[in-house]
């Protein structure tokens, strides 16, 4: 009986990680809008980083010291692009990136390129939450709501914004229609429920009178 009930306790742990990195790989799909499928973060050894931003035949390599843009060149496998010095391979998850005589080589960060694609989109704050998986994408002049994994999209023009400096806090509202929507963003420290993450702003969501609870950053 002891042997049953441990293997029970074993399998409904393995089933609850499995739903888990189910449900954090599904909003990493769902997420990844059609701009955001063209922009990739790659990070390499001793600890650098870059972001390739693809938009239609335009290829641009973001650097810390510059942009570059790169030229597509024949590859025998993936894909190669080629600037004067600058030398950009991917295949899959894999990527080499030759700089005048130095050589990375890296990986795909795709969590990492959702975030590096609403920065590029020009949004200034991006949200996300799951009750069930929504994100929020909001600059000066509108807010994106997507919820239900990407089921519903919302799009508010004519934002209204209110800061209370005393209480670190800055509150949206809009109206689309027949939708209203309100946001609330508190300067605390916030985990995400599901992955951990650790963000640098507390949300609180009230959209057609349904209150929904996530955690965001600026983006700038």
């Amino acid at each position: 009986m002891r042997l049953f009930s441990m293997i029970i306790v074993s399998m409904i742990g393995l089933l609850f990680s499995a739903c888990t990195q189910e449900h954090i790989e599904k909003e990493i799909i769902e997420q990844t809008s059609e701009k955001a499928t063209k922009t990739f973060v790659y990070t390499c050894e001793d600890d650098f980083q870059f972001t390739v931003r693809r938009e239609g035949d335009a290829t641009w390599l973001f650097l810390a010291q510059k942009t570059v843009t790169l030229a597509q060149v024949e590859s025998a496998s993936g894909i190669k692009y080629r600037d004067d010095d600058v030398l950009f391979w991917a295949k899959g998850e894999e990527a080499l990136l030759e700089l005048s005589d130095k050589r990375y080589r890296c990986k795909s960060d795709r969590k990492q390129a959702i975030w590096e694609a609403a920065r590029l989109d020009g949004y200034d704050f991006r949200a996300t939450g799951n009750e069930p998986g929504w994100h929020l994408l909001i600059n000066a002049r509108e807010i994106d709501y997507i919820g239900d994994h990407g089921q519903i999209h919302h799009h508010f023009l004519g934002v209204d914004l209110s800061v209370d400096e005393q209480q670190n806090k800055s509150t949206y509202k809009a109206i689309e229609g027949s939708h209203e929507l309100s946001i609330t963003l508190e300067a605390k420290k916030c985990l995400d429920s599901m992955s951990d993450d650790s963000y640098e702003t507390t949300v609180t969501l009230m959209i057609d009178g349904k209150e929904l609870h996530g955690c965001g950053k600026t983006l700038h």
